[in-house]
């Protein structure tokens, strides 16, 4: 066929010899074909490519949302160029770490991941055409965060100081340079929430709290049963078990618990995902989770406990968000000097482990991160696995570049009408 390339792909329908195929069987073959074959098929023939279209959009899209999970830029990045429509078709999907995400797009999981690279690298690739369904899938998202906070202060008392100090914590390290650095917690990131105090007479009290109203109300719990009392145990439970000063998302069955015992309705809003068995309704993956580990760490070694326990979590929560983790891998994002921001970095999923004296993937399951040893990559190593929980100011050190790049990779990804949704403007 000595056509040129566009005339030479096409095939005429009476030649087409797929056309009588039923839909369902060439759904069946397009589940069975990798990301390029998808795309070859399709750039064949615009024919066979439109006979395809229909059951393409659906494997297309599984695959989109498989790489958005995974960091690939390259596998996002040729769907994008061919069948953009792919980034916003929903369905289910799970990641490497088993949690399960309900009716999401691979864009929408781009944000809830805060995957600014990955955004900015399959932005420029969308057409005109599909801004009004980005836009729409983006407002779907909503806002979320941090609904459940712990302090250790009256927060009548703080709140009557300054606000901010009800939605953040500012903590200053002391490193093992010698230098100091404050870095910022968010507390309360939802539009409401829940705050739980124990004063010093050992009395829990919870309350009401509205950052756009800059509101605080005492709250008094409702049980009417036992099942009430049992479950309002548990909740005040998960409270003693967080860092003081810090702030978690609520699960679904909490937050009806809130609604029922508590007689308040928070604000929520997000995508629905499944974390070991429990529901949530999130708009932005918790990194306090990862981050509240590191503290439990740093407080128990700075009081010379045990720490393995806590440098376990560490590693297991580590390779939660891939890319979060590949940064930890990156040969060119070192973390000491510390970092401004997160540049372009390296997608390596490989670590040098010091246990096995080898090259290995944290993807691998043989691996077992968080048996025994986690990342570490402070003291200006580009990879480092140690097996040994570092001192408390060398542990700092990894802490505050991990806050930085996530700080940066949230600004990047959620942009919210602060004046409109919370009534603040952030300094």
């Amino acid at each position: 066929m000595a056509k040129s390339k566009n005339d030479s792909s096409l095939v005429s329908s009476k030649d087409n010899p797929f056309k009588h195929l039923p839909f369902d069987i060439m759904g069946m073959i397009g589940n069975q074909l990798s990301i390029k074959d998808h795309l070859n098929l399709i750039l064949t023939s615009k024919s066979i490519g439109k006979l395809f279209q229909p059951s393409f959009l659906t494997p297309l899209g599984t695959k989109a949302r498989i790489c958005a999970l995974l960091g690939d830029e390259y596998g996002l990045s040729l769907i994008a160029q061919h069948t953009p429509e792919a980034l916003f078709n929903k369905g289910h999907a799970t990641d490497n770490w088993g949690r399960i995400f309900y009716n999401v797009s691979a864009y929408q999981l781009i944000l809830f991941l805060c995957d600014k690279n990955l955004k900015d690298k399959i932005n420029p690739l969308i057409p005109k055409t599909l801004f009004k369904i980005r836009q729409v899938q983006e407002n779907e998202m909503g806002v979320g965060g941090c609904d459940l906070i712990k302090l250790d202060t009256d927060p009548n008392l703080i709140a009557g100081e300054d606000f901010v100090g009800i939605t953040e914590l500012q903590i200053t390290f002391n490193l093992f340079d010698e230098t100091q650095h404050s870095v910022i917690f968010p507390l309360l990131e939802n539009p409401d929430g829940i705050i739980y105090y124990q004063d010093n007479k050992q009395l829990v009290h919870f309350y009401y709290v509205n950052r756009k109203e800059k509101k605080i109300v005492e709250l008094d719990a409702r049980l009417e049963s036992n099942e009430d009392q049992q479950a309002f145990k548990e909740f005040k439970k998960s409270f003693e078990e967080m860092e003081n000063n810090s702030g978690r998302r609520s699960s679904n069955k909490e937050y009806e618990l809130i609604a029922k015992i508590l007689n308040c309705s928070l604000q929520r809003e997000g995508i629905r995902y499944e974390d070991n068995g429990i529901s949530y309704q999130d708009s932005c993956n918790s990194f306090n989770e990862l981050t509240s580990a590191y503290r439990e760490c740093m407080r128990l070694g700075a009081n010379g406990l045990d720490t393995n326990a806590s440098w376990d979590k560490i590693g297991k929560i580590q390779t939660k968000v891939i890319w979060l983790a590949q940064c930890y891998c990156a040969k060119n994002l070192p973390f000491y000097p510390l970092p401004s921001y997160l540049n372009d970095f390296e997608r390596e999923m490989n670590f040098f482990n010091q246990i096995t004296v080898n090259y290995e993937s944290f993807l691998d399951e043989k691996t077992q991160l968080g048996a025994g040893f986690a990342f570490y990559k402070s003291l200006g190593w580009h990879e480092m696995v140690a097996y040994d929980t570092p001192p408390p100011e060398y542990c700092a050190s990894d802490l505050i570049a991990v806050i930085r790049i996530i700080e940066d990779a949230k600004a990047n990804i959620i942009q919210l009408n602060e004046e409109n949704d919370l009534g603040y403007k952030k300094q």
